[in-house]
């Protein structure tokens, strides 16, 4: 239970200091010349991508995987405002987390591991 409260606040965590990292580095002068302008925005964001992932591979309920769509793209909203081009691009991101999802769970249904121990073991590998 705790499991996907702690996912669920980190991404939230995680998306609301991408998007407040994001905008400062927009409305500023220098978006590519000064290193630390756009370097902590690519982390966030990679930060928020590894989670958003890791909770599409583990929530297996379709609400839970709905709720981390919106809660990636919500705080967008408190850090730009609202907009009618902005909703239209939350329904986008939501679209696109399905189809992502949908994904990530047929990988994970197709995906054959194999174990080199068992195969190895009967001539004669140590390992």
């Amino acid at each position: 239970m705790y499991k996907r409260t702690i996912l669920i606040i980190s991404v939230l965590v995680a998306s609301v200091w991408f998007w407040a990292t994001v905008k400062p580095w927009l409305y500023g002068n220098a978006l590519f010349s000064i290193v630390n302008a756009w370097l902590q925005p690519l982390i966030a964001l990679m930060v928020l991508s590894s989670v958003v992932g890791l909770s599409f591979m583990l929530f297996k309920e379709k609400r839970l995987k709905l709720l981390v769509s919106v809660l990636s793209g919500l705080p967008f909203f408190a850090v730009f405002g609202l907009n009618y081009w902005f909703l239209i691009s939350l329904g986008l991101l939501i679209i696109m987390h399905v189809y992502a999802s949908r994904a990530i769970k047929e990988e994970s249904t197709e995906h054959t591991k194999i174990k080199t121990r068992i195969i190895a073991a009967p001539h004669g590998n140590p390992f």
